[in-house]
Parts: structure tokens; sequence; C-alpha cells
């Protein structure tokens, strides 16, 4: 494993870094991730689990949704450029996520704070 994930703060907070590092990525995966670390995909799900009591597909997934909100928030970028921005190639998958994740729409958080 690499420098700093031995112990169980150092691997959460690599596993966090790693996702910052990739959010633009659309090919990024939770795969990914275990190969960066490295350990077998199961494994890595499994002790991501008992330490968060999460999934990592769901951390990626939150993590890429409270960047579009902040991005959408602070920022005049389109709405199309924010979903590119935080990993999505279709803007109709970005919408579907965000209002899954917030219970409203992208445009809905970008007209509430105009």
């Amino acid at each position: 494993m690499p420098d700093g994930i031995n112990n169980d703060d150092g691997f959460i907070d690599s596993v966090i870094r790693m996702i910052e590092a990739n959010l633009s990525n659309h090919d990024f995966t939770v795969s990914d991730l275990a190969d960066r670390i490295p350990m077998h995909r199961s494994s890595f799900t499994r002790k991501f689990n008992k330490l968060t009591g999460k999934n990592p597909f769901d951390l990626i997934e939150s993590m890429r949704m409270e960047k579009a909100s902040e991005l959408l928030r602070q920022s005049n970028m389109p709405i199309t450029q924010v979903a590119f921005e935080v990993g999505f190639t279709e803007l109709s998958n970005f919408s579907r996520a965000y209002k899954r994740h917030f219970g409203y729409s992208p445009s809905n958080e970008r007209n509430d704070h105009e």
C-alpha cells in the first residue's frame, strides 16, 4: 500500500484525495480506487463500508454532486459544463443524479442563487 494508508484514517483520507483529484474523470470508478490502493475491488469495498458505513460509489457520486452544487452557486458556468466538470458526459444523467441527491434540479439550484 502507498505510504500513509496503513491505518484506517490514512486509508479514508487517501480515498477522498483520490476522488477529489478525479472528479472530472467520467471513467473513474470504484475499481480505479481499489487499483490505486492497491486492493482487490471487493476487499476495498468491504473495508470502506466497514469504516464509513457507506458504499464507495455513493461517496464518489456525493462528492460530485457537492462540487456541482458549489459550481452552480459560485460560477456562471453553463450547467452542461458543470456536468462535465464533475464527471458526467450526458446532461440528462447529471440532472437525474443531481435531483436524486438534492431533491431539485440543477437549474433550480442556479435560479435560486441568481
